[in-house]
């Protein structure tokens, strides 16, 4: 279970990027009201992870690498976009409500996706 790459090795490719895994946030974390951040922590444990991106494309990159199944089974992928599955109301291959869902927020994915 977990994303198939390593969030480091995402940085790699993306390097607007910032990601720590530690117990306390990182300096860097909410030093910036332009860029957004995200977390999955459990108190202080060791595999607490902080994230840093320009902007929700950017974050987009990362979480369009997960694939756990509590991921897959809570967020749906359309038309460019996650959302809740459970906000979804489907007419075949169409949502019926898109225009009052909300798009997910990227710490709802990251946690999903994370260990805890």
């Amino acid at each position: 279970m977990g994303m198939t790459r390593k969030p480091s090795e995402h940085v790699e490719r993306n390097k607007t990027m910032k990601y720590k895994r530690q117990p306390q946030k990182p300096d860097w974390f909410y030093s910036d009201d332009s860029k957004i951040y995200a977390s999955a922590t459990f108190g202080t444990h060791l595999s607490n992870e902080w994230y840093e991106f320009d902007d929700r494309q950017d974050a987009l990159e990362m979480v369009n690498l997960f694939e756990s199944q509590r991921f897959v089974d809570n967020f749906t992928y359309y038309n460019g976009e996650y959302y809740l599955s459970e906000d979804i109301i489907w007419d075949g291959d169409c949502i019926q409500n898109l225009v009052n869902l909300r798009p997910a927020e990227i710490d709802e994915m990251i946690n999903a996706e994370s260990a805890f």
